[in-house]
């Protein structure tokens, strides 16, 4: 159904007779009754922010010659609402969102701080491990994927190299790298880096453009968002959600027509029709939740 045919089935649902010709045209009662159902599909977008038909997506290009990027700006996604935080994904896998002062405070908004290794051994060097230097006593978080140029962790003659960030003190070159206690590697140098692949961002909050962390090459990333929210204008313009659910604003526009009418029955009815609908989409439209479940003591 389009924004004229739901105002032609409220017209007459409230029960008006005559023709509702054009919204671009309605005065009187006919432009009160195509407002409530413009209102409406506001409404319920506004029921829910994570309702599945506001999410969209868009694989957008990121380069090495700036880390800022608007949405609506520099991707051209003119419906850009808000950030869905949990799905800025590079190479299929999701990049780390920091919070905005502390991304401010690590290499990762300015230059990546480069440790590379040889004679690593059997053990777990991957993000989110922390690291000391076994002469030094500098620590560090990896906060990339390991890169190996020769040779293999099992053969205990890996060699490559890793970003890391929350460094504090100076590593020494030649000494360990050891993961809780264990020496898993020798450090052969350490390097500030022009940059890496994408895989931390944070949100300005004052804009809710992204700042990626320094890059040293131009990629693609997919960009989930949602959308912002869609008005009806003109008599054409029809929603985004699945068609079953049209009837949803009707019902919804003509609850709130009833009250302005006091039409008391006329209104709990249509009210209740649109509970009822209501929580047949909430079931479609509402992404899933899983609860682990953990065995009781």
């Amino acid at each position: 159904m389009n924004y004229l045919d739901m105002c032609k089935s409220t017209y007459r649902l409230v029960g008006e007779s005559g023709a509702f010709n054009s919204v671009s045209t309605a005065t009187g009662f006919e432009l009160v009754v195509a407002e409530a159902v413009s209102e409406a599909w506001e409404d319920i977008q506004r029921e829910r922010p994570d309702f599945t038909f506001r999410r969209s997506h868009s694989f957008v290009k990121i380069d090495e010659t700036k880390q800022i990027y608007s949405p609506s700006t520099d991707w051209g996604l003119t419906d850009f609402g808000y950030h869905d935080k949990s799905m800025l994904l590079y190479d299929n896998a999701p990049l780390r969102l920091y919070s905005y002062d502390r991304f401010l405070t690590t290499p990762v908004s300015q230059n990546d701080y480069k440790i590379n290794f040889t004679s690593g051994g059997v053990g777990v060097l991957e993000i989110g491990v922390d690291i000391v230097g076994d002469t030094s006593g500098a620590t560090a978080t990896i906060s990339s994927d390991i890169t190996l140029s020769s040779g293999s962790f099992a053969g205990g003659d890996a060699a490559g190299y890793f970003y890391v960030e929350d460094v504090h003190g100076a590593f020494t070159d030649g000494e360990g790298i050891e993961v809780s206690s264990v020496n898993f590697a020798t450090l052969t140098d350490t390097e500030q880096s022009t940059g890496s692949q994408p895989y931390a961002y944070t949100i300005i909050p004052s804009s809710q453009d992204l700042y990626f962390n320094k890059l040293n090459d131009a990629y693609v990333v997919d960009f989930n968002y949602f959308k912002k929210l869609e008005s009806l204008s003109s008599n054409t313009d029809t929603p985004t959600f699945r068609y079953e659910w049209h009837m949803l604003i009707v019902y919804r526009a003509v609850s709130e027509l009833a009250s302005y009418l006091g039409e008391p029955v006329l209104e709990q009815r249509y009210s209740m029709k649109y509970s009822q609908m209501l929580g047949q989409m909430m079931r479609s439209e509402v992404p899933g939740r899983y609860i682990k479940k953990r065995p009781i003591a």
